[in-house]
């Protein structure tokens, strides 16, 4: 796995830098988790949205007061995406649904059920104004093989593996949710390799 998930940090760094140098003000990180992307990429004018379960979320914020190191850049917003309304919960967090916005959903499709996975990325696209992109990792059949291993030890710490989808049922999820593939991707040279892998960048449809 090691070398997938050096892919995948590469991939949303890239992401990241990218749209911060574009002039993105707004960043949404889905199940962030231990991300430390906002305190890496801080920047003036820059507002983060952290959005997790309330449980991790919690003791993120308590290790964060521990360590000394302040954030105020990043507004955490506690849901639980198999109960609550996200696209309620960023509103009632000042995310502005006008203003383009980076969506990154790195590492936790493939732990959600297909019903939860699509409303998540519908909440997500009705806070995505023109100009906003979603970056996204999702399992992908081709590299089902490679992960047997990976998939039995997940399972076994609890956290079993829900949604794997093929190529074209990955971009199926994206229309049916309201988005499409990012017209800006292409130059990417770093593109057929990531999107082979289930990395994917894409913009409201």
């Amino acid at each position: 796995m090691f070398g997938y998930l050096a892919a995948r940090t590469e991939f949303f760094d890239r992401v990241v830098v990218g749209s911060l140098q574009r002039g993105v003000t707004q960043v949404v990180i889905a199940a962030a988790g231990y991300d430390g992307r906002a305190p890496r990429y801080a920047k003036p004018g820059v507002r983060w949205f952290e959005v997790d379960h309330p449980a991790t979320q919690a003791d993120k914020i308590e290790r964060l007061a521990r360590l000394g190191l302040p954030a105020p850049q990043i507004t955490f917003v506690a849901v639980d995406f198999a109960v609550d309304d996200v696209a309620t919960r960023l509103a009632a967090a000042d995310h502005r649904a006008e203003t383009p916005t980076l969506f990154l959903c790195e590492g936790v499709a493939v732990y959600l059920e297909m019903a939860v996975l699509e409303r998540l990325l519908r909440a997500l696209r009705s806070g995505a104004a023109a100009g906003s992109r979603l970056a996204i990792s999702l399992s992908v059949a081709a590299l089902a093989g490679r992960r047997q291993r990976f998939q039995a030890g997940v399972a076994a710490l609890g956290e079993p593996v829900r949604t794997v989808l093929t190529a074209e049922a990955a971009g199926e999820l994206l229309a049916a949710t309201g988005w499409c593939a990012a017209g800006d991707a292409a130059p990417d040279p770093h593109l057929e390799r990531s999107t082979r892998a289930g990395f994917l960048l894409a913009q409201p449809a």
